[in-house]
């Protein structure tokens, strides 16, 4: 109980910090609050998948740090579902704001209601069928993520949403593990390919006129997630050094992000994903040059 306390506190803590710092900031520089509203969602997430890439890399996935910052990375997670939630009905719909969440809570329950359906369906689908070849398990895999990606698309959610849960679900499943080991392979070309296309959506002139802009919200996004997770595992049980360890290897922004500046941009009138675009860079690019070693930042 006390470590799933400590693992649900401690990204609650950290995502309200770096909220809070990165609206003021973004208000300080003189965005609007719309735009300082998208501007503190998509950059206090911290990236699930280069935090875990980095976390291979080095050889300390099995440090007892880590196995606690990704569950912090989980609460995040669904923290960014929510978020992408709340923006793709912001960005749909003209509505008050009791419709408005009214909207987003019938959209999740469907969403919940097809993932409990399924998850049940799966069960035994998954006892009946023969996991021996590769072709049936990639097969499978594609098409619960593309599944869950149409049906979100069709309640009025962000794809993105339907892809998180598929993941879940197939994490569940008793056979789960075959399925993620069979498109392993898949997954740097799957990702690389976002993060391109993600890049190539960028206004460099936008980039260029907002120049001081972008440098100093992306030096926050090193700054500030770094002394959000630090303070926030340390006040809740870290050693100071573990703290600091923690600090380093949450400092990138990442997918959702990036997912959630799309979400923004043609709701406000400010270039988000080139925003965001430069802030995942910056912070992947301070988080791969990070010492490794044991007891030291990653």
């Amino acid at each position: 109980p006390a470590l799933a306390q400590q693992a649900f506190s401690t990204p609650l803590s950290k995502l309200a910090l770096s909220f809070f710092l990165f609206y003021q900031l973004s208000a300080f520089l003189g965005l609007d609050a719309l735009v300082s509203l998208y501007v503190a969602l998509m950059l206090s997430i911290t990236s699930t998948t280069i935090f875990i890439k980095l976390a291979e890399y080095h050889g300390v996935r099995n440090k007892r740090e880590i196995q606690t910052l990704l569950a912090m990375l989980i609460v995040e997670d669904v923290f960014a579902v929510f978020s992408i939630a709340f923006l793709s009905n912001l960005s749909s719909s003209n509505a008050t704001t009791v419709g408005l969440l009214f909207s987003i809570a019938r959209s999740l329950a469907i969403l919940g209601f097809a993932y409990l359906v399924f998850y049940q369906l799966f069960k035994k689908l998954f006892s009946m069928l023969d996991f021996s070849t590769k072709d049936v398990q990639i097969f499978l895999a594609l098409a619960i993520g593309l599944g869950f990606s149409y049906l979100a698309s069709v309640v009025g959610l962000a794809p993105s949403i339907g892809a998180f849960l598929a993941g879940s679900l197939v994490a569940s499943m008793p056979k789960g593990k075959l399925l993620e080991e069979a498109i392993s392979p898949f997954v740097l070309a799957f990702s690389s390919i976002f993060f391109i296309s993600m890049g190539m959506l960028a206004d460099f002139t936008s980039i260029y006129s907002n120049l001081l802009v972008f440098m100093l919200l992306s030096l926050g996004t090193i700054v500030f997630h770094f002394a959000s997770t630090a303070l926030a595992t340390y006040f809740f049980g870290f050693s100071r050094q573990s703290a600091v360890f923690s600090g380093v290897a949450m400092i990138s922004a990442g997918e959702f992000s990036l997912l959630l500046a799309q979400e923004g941009a043609g709701v406000v009138n400010f270039d988000l994903i080139g925003l965001a675009s430069a802030a995942v860079l910056s912070s992947a690019l301070v988080n791969s040059v990070s010492c490794p070693e044991t007891g030291n930042p990653l």
